[in-house]
């Protein structure tokens, strides 16, 4: 089923948009700008992206830390912070529910 959900969010390019659009959000609902730790971020964005890639039916592998050990890296305010925004994303991304429900299945996000 992966690779359906890759499909249907429009391959590399939705992905990258994807993720794109969460780290702007983030950089807005924190506490804290993620400008202050910038490097740390830069690096989690990518690691981030290319999970996202692979649990969603992306052809390269990964093998970076787990989702868990990243989104630690982001210092989020609370657990389900990131699920919310994500929502939100998907939803302006105008993905239908059906596979942002797919998606959700595919990532490891309470």
């Amino acid at each position: 089923m992966p690779k359906v959900v890759y499909e249907e969010v429009g391959r590399q390019p939705g992905v990258d948009k994807c993720v794109n659009k969460l780290f702007q959000k983030l950089n807005s609902s924190t506490h804290m700008g993620l400008s202050s730790f910038s490097k740390d971020i830069a690096e989690a964005k990518f690691k981030i992206r290319n999970y996202f890639h692979f649990v969603l039916g992306g052809t390269e592998p990964y093998t970076g830390p787990s989702f868990r050990v990243l989104c630690q890296a982001l210092r989020l305010p609370s657990k389900n912070h990131l699920r919310v925004l994500l929502e939100e994303v998907m939803a302006e991304m105008e993905w239908s529910l059906s596979t942002i429900d797919k998606v959700f299945d595919n990532l490891p996000i309470e």
